[in-house]
């Protein structure tokens, strides 16, 4: 979920389940404890509810984290997406 959100401004609860294959209810009550523990905050939308990163160091913190690791990926294992 965090790498989803600081690939995207925001994302629907929807959208979120769909790309991690969970279902819609599983989605929401990882979201819901990632928002009260202040990593997400939230914005209604026509009847829907979207999604973002609140931390911006979380993203820093990732974008370092896949710049380093997937150039090791490529090396040890010939991973490359």
């Amino acid at each position: 979920m965090l790498i989803l959100l600081c690939q995207k401004e925001k994302m629907s609860v929807h959208e979120i389940a769909d790309n991690l294959n969970i279902s819609e209810s599983s989605a929401s009550k990882h979201l819901k404890l990632l928002y009260d523990l202040g990593f997400f905050g939230f914005s209604d939308f026509a009847n829907e509810k979207f999604y973002f990163l609140k931390i911006k160091e979380i993203k820093k913190f990732l974008d370092r984290k896949n710049s380093v690791s997937k150039p090791i990926c490529v090396l040890t294992c010939g991973y490359t997406a």
